[in-house]
């Protein structure tokens, strides 16, 4: 099954047109596993007229890379809504290298979302990097690129982290990743497997290579060759969750976009994990002072009909869907603004102090209700739950909200 990375996102501005000729706009990806890229996923402007073309860059810097695959999208594309451009061939791609996937409009029409990429988006085995991230080539990658050129070109102008909405199909490799190398030695060379891996394919060699076998599946010696050897290790990758972290990654996405809003948006903007979250504070970390914002999955259940509540419908492989009820929290410091340095003389916080945390747990709290209202389709069904605040601790308050999503089962557990 074709995985891509967005699910229920859709863009803010669906009708853009900057008077250029025409324009190639691109996202930034990288892939967990090894697999082929059957095409392009694009959404379409309202205005839908020009010619479309997709494209795939392999990426050697963030301004320069190899055109791998392009092509025109045949027929009248659906307006305001996704398309699909399926390639020729498939084009085969690795987990080592980073990849920028474009659609190229002939009049100059795109859409967009601003802000988007401000932090990475993950979806199954694909990963959009933020804007200005390193990627696994080592440079700093824009995600939010386009050009303005005369035809399709790879997508080099940035302006900030502006999703244009254009996708892949990837389809991983078996579940499993390959690591491939090319050795070559003057003169001699040496290595050692200390890891109890399998080796999935033979190994060759070009002049002499030595090594004791322990058995049929380790090598427990060095190796040494002169020429070149090369070895392919297949890896388990393990289970991809399909229900509750994609509309999490998508959650943790629109709160970031809300909070940078804020003169001073928290450093920490973060998935958590467990019963119970919130800032931590020791010896060399306070994530209270320094501002966090959290999602946590609190909990998973059955629910079709009787949505958000619980309730059992059956298909064959089971559930008909499920409720992720997801938390979002923000915790921040009181103002303490008449306090002194030392500990006996702590002054509680004045009225104005109070009035200034009131005004920002308020602030977090509408920026919460937007996030969790506002973060997917019209049509996937949610359910926006009570705010409440934080206990004042240690100088510490804040406040967390629930919201309950729908999301159709994935029939894949058998």
């Amino acid at each position: 099954m074709s995985q891509s990375l967005f699910t229920t996102q859709t863009p803010s501005q669906n009708n853009q047109n900057d008077g250029t000729p025409t324009i190639t706009r691109g996202v930034t990806l990288e892939f967990g596993v090894a697999g082929t890229v059957s095409g392009i996923r694009w959404w379409c402007p309202v205005t839908n007229t020009g010619t479309y073309t997709a494209a795939i860059w392999d990426l050697s810097s963030d301004t320069a890379g190899t055109l791998l695959a392009s092509k025109v999208h045949v027929g009248t594309p659906v307006s305001n809504d996704w398309n699909v451009t399926t390639f020729t061939s498939p084009v085969t791609v690795t987990a080592a290298k980073t990849y920028r996937a474009g659609i190229n409009n002939s009049e100059g029409r795109y859409v967009a979302s601003s802000g988007f990429f401000g932090s990475p988006l993950t979806n199954g085995d694909i990963t959009a990097l933020a804007n200005g991230g390193t990627s696994k080539v080592g440079f700093a990658a824009s995600n939010g690129a386009f050009n303005i050129s005369g035809g399709l070109a790879l997508p080099t102008t940035n302006v900030g982290p502006t999703n244009y909405f254009a996708d892949v199909l990837f389809d991983a490799s078996g579940g499993t990743q390959n690591l491939q190398a090319n050795l070559t030695a003057t003169g001699s060379m040496a290595a050692t497997l200390a890891n109890e891996v399998r080796l999935s394919e033979a190994l060759t060699a070009t002049g002499s290579m030595s090594a004791a076998l322990i058995d049929e599946t380790k090598l427990g010696a060095a190796l040494s060759a002169t020429g070149s050897m090369s070895v392919a290790l297949t890896v388990p990758s393990g289970p991809v969750d399909p229900i509750g972290s994609p509309v999490a990654m998508e959650l943790l996405t629109c709160l970031t976009q809300q909070l940078q809003q804020l003169p001073s948006p928290p450093k920490y903007i973060q998935l958590r994990v467990g019963q119970e979250t919130g800032p931590l504070i020791g010896a060399n970390i306070d994530e209270c002072c320094a501002g966090l914002a959290w999602i946590r999955i609190a909990n998973i259940y059955p629910s079709w009909d009787s949505f958000p509540a619980p309730d059992n419908d059956w298909l064959p492989c089971g559930p008909l869907a499920y409720a992720v009820v997801l938390e979002m929290g923000v915790a921040f410091c009181m103002p303490w603004s008449d306090s002194d340095d030392s500990f006996e003389n702590q002054d509680p916080p004045n009225a104005n102090d109070w009035a200034t945390a009131f005004a920002t747990q308020m602030q977090h709290q509408t920026l919460m209700r937007r996030a969790a209202a506002c973060c997917w389709r019209p049509t996937q069904r949610r359910a926006v739950g009570e705010w409440t605040p934080l206990p004042v601790e240690a100088g510490c308050t804040g406040g967390k909200m629930l919201v309950t999503v729908s999301v159709m089962a994935p029939c894949a557990d058998c």
